[in-house]
């Protein structure tokens, strides 16, 4: 070969590489990864293959359900049942003890929680005030008993007996008595006023003791006791000549 043909693929050759060189490369680059998110953190994963940035949170709070203030549960009743319906009346208005007394027998013959109301008038409470004092230590000291009711409250007026030596000394008295109900439902009677004819008061004993037979009589207390069961009062009602004691029967 001649040098002169040499020299010309020498330069075919060089063109050639050139050429190559600058034609646009028909490999495709290599992709870039796309950012990557984390649920629950918030964080994206770092380009280059890292591990990704977890964001700790706090963990899923639950509403709690609506709640309304409520009452504590009431404790175990202790008091006797509140009387319910129309309550079964007793009257005593024949003028002697004994019908007042059976009144109160047959109101605590009840069953128990049946409502009662015993009525009555000023000659049967006078009359059942005037047994029990004849069967106390003072019986003696009582006479001429009788009973006025007016106005709410009960007059209890008395003969009192007093002895200076070997003479007797009577003595017109009255007690003037406001019956009530006490928060215990018990009926009870407050002295208002006291009145001896030339006295400035009458002994202790001889006031506590017709306190007494006041109450047992207009509460029926020796009925009571001897039917064995224990009574709520809910109502005393004192008009003109008239009493009415409400209540109902309890267990003993």
């Amino acid at each position: 070969m001649t040098s002169r043909s040499s020299l010309l693929i020498v330069i075919v050759v060089v063109v050639a590489l050139t050429l190559a060189a600058c034609a646009p490369s028909t490999t495709p680059a290599p992709s870039r990864p796309e950012p990557q998110v984390t649920v629950g953190g918030g964080g994206e994963q770092p380009a280059g293959g890292g591990q990704p940035t977890i964001i700790p949170t706090l963990p899923p709070v639950t509403a709690p359900a609506m709640m309304f203030p409520t009452r504590p549960p009431a404790e175990e009743a202790t008091e006797a049942p509140t009387p319910e319906g129309e309550p079964v009346v007793f009257e005593a208005l024949e003028g002697s003890a004994e019908s007042l007394s059976e009144a109160w027998s047959s109101a605590y013959a009840l069953e128990p929680g049946v409502p009662f109301t015993v009525t009555t008038g000023e000659a049967e409470v006078a009359a059942l005030i005037a047994t029990y004092l004849a069967e106390t230590d003072l019986a003696e000291t009582f006479s001429d008993v009788a009973v006025t009711l007016e106005e709410g409250q009960i007059t209890f007026n008395f003969t009192l007996m007093l002895r200076s030596g070997e003479q007797e000394i009577p003595t017109p008295t009255s007690v003037v008595f406001a019956p009530s109900i006490d928060a215990e439902g018990n009926l009870v009677a407050e002295v208002v006023s006291v009145e001896a004819e030339g006295l400035p008061s009458i002994p202790e004993e001889v006031l506590n003791v017709a306190s007494t037979a006041l109450v047992a009589a207009i509460s029926g207390a020796r009925e009571r006791a001897a039917a064995g069961v224990e009574a709520t009062f809910t109502e005393v009602v004192v008009e003109d000549g008239t009493l009415s004691i409400s209540g109902v029967v309890t267990p003993a």
